[in-house]
């Protein structure tokens, strides 16, 4: 077992085993109602996924399935960034505006 494995392993155990436990003492400490138990996993999905998004790299226009870092440069043009706007891109949304007038 590699430590990645080991480690994602305790990561669910925790959280598959605390989970239940934290949903019943919302729902006791609410008086039985469940909207404390939405809000928590809604809290939950926040600080998971607000993260990922600002923090994760941007994968637009690269091969996902390149297997090395040197295929992956020659798929996407070493990383370069896309053009900001529509009037720098042949054919973009400003040309085809312009072609619909």
């Amino acid at each position: 077992m590699t430590g990645l494995t080991f480690s994602r392993e305790i990561g669910g155990a925790v959280a598959g085993g605390l989970t239940p436990i934290i949903a019943l003492a919302l729902v006791e400490w609410t008086g039985g109602r469940s909207r404390a138990v939405a809000l928590f996993a809604l809290l939950v999905c926040l600080v998971i996924g607000v993260p990922a998004v600002l923090f994760g790299p941007e994968t637009r226009g690269r091969s996902l399935l390149a297997p090395t870092r040197a295929e992956l440069e020659a798929s996407t043009g070493l990383f370069e960034e896309a053009p900001r706007s529509a009037e720098r891109k042949p054919g973009g949304a400003a040309a085809t505006a312009e072609r619909a007038v």
